[in-house]
């Protein structure tokens, strides 16, 4: 994020957190969550089978802080 200037990283930031609510995300830890896997990620992450998990996962009001912790690293320790 540091390459983007500030005007960048708000319209980057904003973007993700609007398709995190349209993915039914209402929180503020699953924003910054889905918007920080995805901008660190790029599209090796939009293409990760687990994603839908992870998502899944957020939108649960019970979620499990270690199961979305286990994912997250399966999304970024997927081989190539």
């Amino acid at each position: 994020m540091a390459e983007f200037s500030m005007s960048e990283q708000y319209h980057m930031v904003k973007k993700w957190m609007g398709k995190a609510q349209l993915a039914g995300i209402e929180s503020i830890l699953g924003y910054a969550i889905f918007a920080g896997m995805f901008i660190k990620g790029g599209s090796k992450t939009a293409n990760s089978p687990v994603v839908a998990e992870v998502i899944k996962e957020l939108r649960s009001e019970n979620g499990d802080i270690s199961k979305l912790n286990d994912l997250i690293d399966s999304v970024f320790l997927e081989e190539k």
